[in-house]
């Protein structure tokens, strides 16, 4: 076990994660300064091609409120247009990018997705003691509303900033202990690669709970569906329920009742961290410590029966190209279940500039050429239909009084069925090719000389719980 720093009980840990995730006043106040310089680069080019004021161009979100990881952070600009001159967003981001393209110290610029456009932006920044020198900044084009009037989704973070600056007061730490917890147990994000806690939603349950300790053991009790309705938007529990359906964790958005601020949240990631939280209280060592012990990928992948498919394509983005490989995923489970074919999970990497793998463990990839049909009682239903259509199949009536047929598979081997079945009936997204079919244990060798795809076999095989290594 590599140690670093051993809290003895749960107080300890609270003040080792604030100290190890919050920003100093100095470093904050540096970020700001930095942050504000390059605004007003930004409110001059919009100023110039759309007319926006100065503070139609804000900086907002966790760096304008303090509350952002103090060695992993970007921070999020806001163009605010006035709703009576709406703009195709598409549009705006492309020609955002042109514009910045003159600015100096510009490392690179890319497009990226949410639930919209905005400009991705790393920009190296004049402040000796910002990390590495360089910051991201997102650019957000959004509208001038208020609820429930949104024209998009992101309209909304303008209040949701001034809901949290007026409330967060002494709890600006406590937010990013909760971030970095939630970090070191892989569910701190609400994108779809891992469907978890926005940094939003970070705020709303340490201002809920009242600080990181309280919310952790909240967090250590939690039994779904739990519901938070900070400002007591509806009258009960049951009608926040029948408002927004099921789901793990129901947050009821203070600027927005008709939203649920945890939607994000998976039922998986929602129980990691109700785990990760029960055995933090009991045994706190487990988030500072790791094991010196290497998982044993090697020794597991030997035995392993599983299948990996290699796609190859040009540049992706994220939010777009994870949801659609995830989704093909999926079916590709669903046909390989409906084939005989068991898989227990399946896993998506990508580095999204070259490859993709989907990896899927089974029971079996070669399976018996004949499977059991299960059949009607002929004394409770008309059994016509089921020995007409297997009358050239072995049939008989069973112990338990049903008919049972004998039927031939046409694929025995899952190679077979992705090859001339599989791959032909689930779409893939453009410029994405099935370019190697790997199954397991017969191309292990493979498998083990691409460095890339072992690295992600590590962590699919790793799995959840990494806190059960110091158990």
């Amino acid at each position: 076990m590599v140690e670093r720093f051993v809290p003895k009980n749960v107080e300890e840990l609270v003040e080792y994660l604030i100290e190890s995730s919050c920003p100093d006043e100095e470093l904050w106040q540096n970020i700001i300064e930095a942050a504000d310089e390059f605004r007003k680069k930004i409110a001059e080019l919009s100023h110039n091609e759309w007319g926006l004021n100065d503070d139609d161009v804000m900086i907002l979100g966790s760096a304008a409120r303090g509350t952002f990881l103090k060695n992993k952070f970007d921070i999020d600009i806001f163009l605010r247009f006035p709703p009576e001159q709406p703009q195709n967003l598409n549009i705006v981001v492309d020609k955002l990018s042109r514009l910045v393209n003159g600015i100096v110290n510009i490392k690179y610029i890319r497009k990226r997705f949410a639930d919209h456009p905005y400009l991705e932006i790393v920009y190296k920044v004049e402040s000796p003691i910002i990390p590495g020198g360089f910051v991201t900044f997102n650019l957000v084009p959004s509208y001038k509303t208020n609820f429930p009037n949104w024209m998009t989704p992101v309209d909304r973070t303008y209040y949701h900033h001034k809901y949290v600056s007026e409330r967060i007061g002494g709890y600006r730490c406590d937010v990013t202990a909760l971030k970095l917890f939630l970090n070191k147990v892989g569910v701190y994000g609400a994108e779809a690669n891992i469907r978890g806690f926005s940094g939003y939603l970070c705020e709303l349950l340490i201002l809920e709970y009242g600080g990181f300790l309280n919310t952790l053991k909240a967090i250590s009790r939690w039994r779904p569906p739990v519901v938070i309705d900070i400002e007591n938007k509806y009258k009960d529990s049951d009608k926040v329920i029948e408002a927004f359906g099921s789901g793990p964790l129901i947050v009821v958005d203070p600027v927005d009742m008709g939203r649920n601020a945890a939607s994000a949240v998976s039922l998986s990631s929602f129980s990691k961290v109700v785990s990760a939280a029960k055995h933090a209280i009991k045994k706190p060592y487990i988030v500072t410590c790791e094991s010196t012990k290497p998982f044993p990928v090697n020794s597991i992948l030997s035995g392993l029966t599983g299948l990996l498919l290699v796609f190859r394509h040009g540049s992706k983005i994220e939010e777009i190209h994870y949801p659609q490989m995830d989704r093909f995923a999926r079916k590709l489970s669903n046909i390989l279940n409906e084939n005989g074919f068991n898989v227990y999970i399946s896993g998506v990497y990508s580095n999204y500039s070259s490859k993709t793998v989907v990896i899927l463990l089974l029971e079996n990839t070669v399976i018996s050429k004949y499977y059991l049909s299960k059949g009607p009682p002929p004394y409770l239903v008309d059994d016509e239909e089921f020995l007409v259509k297997n009358k050239w199949s072995s049939v008989w009536i069973g112990e338990d009084g049903r008919w049972y047929a004998l039927k031939e598979r046409k694929y025995t081997n899952v190679r077979d069925l992705i090859l001339h079945y599989a791959i032909k009936h689930i779409r893939l997204p453009d410029d994405v090719d099935l370019d190697k079919v790997y199954t397991l244990p017969e191309d292990e060798s493979n498998v083990k000389n691409d460095e890339e795809i072992m690295r992600w076999l590590h962590i699919f095989l790793k799995g959840d719980g990494h806190w059960r290594f110091l158990m």
